[in-house]
């Protein structure tokens, strides 16, 4: 009899899976041996779960494949929840497999015993649990969300078993996945009661990006376009969009253009025009069209689909024409004239160090943000230059976990990778740059933005404890993974980077301050 562990090795290369994260332990050793054979598969090695299931997350993104990620028993299995968490919201096909002690110990309290079956709950689309001569039924697992596979295995140690080469199992066409039926009813109901649409463009996957362009042109309504959409810079839609996104609702009144329904395109959105929705459910048309099932609003129309399929196949109604907008956006510019006077009048805030690290990042590189401030404040204030800049981010439940570690599961040899983390969020990731050594030869560039603490809630609550905050830095940090550091300052010329660098970057918080009063006073005009 094939023991349990190798069937089920086999049948997940046979589905596709040819990508592990491996995290070494007793109890999972027997499937780790039957992997280490197999020189068409990619290992990753980690000694921590938590980073390498993100990092796992990354590299699903990155491949558009499953990636799994192989544990041992007990807490270890506990740690891949988070990650579970964030693909299950984004749709990202992320195979969890853990080992786990015979069932009969389960609810002994025996060593590394947890009760392991059906762990991840509801965040996974597809979950087995396996002993003995069952039959692994993979194959099920449509990949629209996260796989978790559970495999008992007796005392590790007693196996004696010569393990075979899986390459010969690696199939030569992928799956493809299942075609979303979407009705255009919803979409034609928001065009009859809106005629002053704002359009939201989120999180795009590159191969949308075409369709999405193509569709906004036909529309030729405002749309505000976040950095996620990798839209943004896009010269063929310069005249749609709207770009100071915090007087969006005054503007609107005041530029004889007042929004009467809100259509996104995309992942659930950072900015504050979308979640401002929820105080509005019987004052606008809204709908949101996704490739997840998630509106990210309890409220409203959502259409799921596959944007490159259903959007050039749809056919705005006859007659319907958006109402003239060339008032907004002549008002939008003026302000966003005047805050361009805010980067000269306060050079080392925290907003026109942004501005300056997007004019230094290369042309066509990967740039993930992580998390939501890091977003907000590229939105507002990175130059609108068509650069070819690929943006990433984690928006499925706007955590800051495992921030690192999906960026670098992101990276490629091919171009420069960039990354911009707050403070925090690098602090909650430490583990992620131990998978540098496996990375020597990709271009990594990751910075901090050390405001020292929480920022974000800084605006939000008068009581500090909720900013976290502290007088580290990150010279050490990066020492300890044997990266070379870079402290940038706006007062000096930056230096040359090398291929892999960590760069710490301090605002003057006193001029951030200073900045951000004008800019609300701004907004307030």
């Amino acid at each position: 009899m094939t023991p349990i562990f190798i069937h089920v090795m086999e049948e997940v290369v046979k589905a596709g899976v040819t990508e592990f994260c491996v995290c070494p332990g007793s109890r999972n050793s027997p499937l780790i041996n039957s992997l280490m054979r197999s020189t068409s598969l990619t290992k990753y090695f980690w000694y921590e779960e938590r980073s390498a299931a993100f990092y796992a997350l990354g590299r699903a993104r990155a491949t558009h494949k499953p990636v799994a990620v192989l544990t041992t028993s007990g807490t270890a299995a506990g740690e891949l929840l988070p990650a579970a968490m964030e693909a299950y919201y984004t749709g990202v096909p992320l195979l969890l497999i853990t080992a786990d002690r015979p069932r009969r110990f389960r609810g002994t309290g025996a060593p590394q015993t947890a009760e392991q079956e059906n762990l991840m709950g509801v965040y996974a689309s597809f979950s087995q649990d396996l002993e003995g001569d069952e039959v692994c039924r993979i194959h099920q697992w449509d990949w629209s969300g996260p796989c978790h596979l559970n495999i008992c295995i007796e005392e590790p140690r007693s196996y004696r078993v010569e393990y075979e080469d899986m390459s010969s199992l690696i199939p030569q066409e992928l799956m493809v996945m299942p075609i979303i039926p979407a009705e255009p009813v919803l979409l034609n109901q928001f065009f009859q009661k809106s005629k002053k649409p704002l359009i939201i463009v989120s999180a795009l996957d590159k191969k949308n990006k075409k369709a999405v362009t193509e569709f906004l042109l036909k529309l030729n309504a405002p749309i505000y376009c976040e950095s996620g959409s990798s839209l943004r810079e896009d010269p063929n839609l310069e005249q749609l969009q709207i770009r100071v996104e915090p007087a969006v609702w005054k503007l609107s009144k005041s530029g004889d253009y007042e929004i009467d329904g809100v259509l996104r395109i995309g992942g659930v959105p950072v900015t504050r025009l979308w979640r401002d929705l929820e105080d509005r459910p019987h004052q606008l048309a809204q709908c949101s069209i996704s490739e997840v099932p998630f509106s990210g609003l309890s409220w409203g129309r959502h259409i799921q689909c596959r944007l490159s399929e259903f959007l050039p196949s749809f056919d705005i109604p006859q007659g319907w024409k958006c109402e003239d907008f060339s008032n907004w956006r002549e008002k939008d510019q003026e302000l966003q004239g005047a805050v361009d006077e805010l980067y000269q009048r306060f050079p080392t805030s925290e907003l026109s160090l942004y501005r300056d690290l997007s004019r230094k990042i290369q042309n066509n590189s990967m740039l993930y943000l992580g998390n939501s401030l890091p977003i907000r404040e590229w939105d507002w204030t990175a130059v609108f230059e068509p650069k070819g800049i690929e943006v990433e981010a984690s928006r499925g439940l706007n955590g800051i976990d495992g921030q690192l570690s999906t960026f670098l599961g992101l990276c490629s040899g091919e171009r420069e990778n960039w990354t911009i983390l707050g403070d925090l969020t690098m602090l909650y990731d430490f583990p992620a740059l131990w998978i540098l050594q496996q990375m020597k030869d990709i271009p990594i560039k990751v910075v901090v933005i050390n405001n020292r603490g929480g920022k974000l809630f800084a605006r939000l609550y008068k009581d500090p404890v909720f900013q976290h905050i502290h007088d580290f830095d990150f010279e050490h940090f990066a020492k300890s993974w044997k990266i070379p550091y870079f402290l940038l300052d706006k007062t000096v010329e930056s230096p040359p980077l090398p291929k892999q660098a960590f760069i710490e970057i301090n605002p003057d918080l006193k001029a951030t301050e200073d900045f951000w009063k004008e800019y609300n006073a701004l907004m307030q005009k």
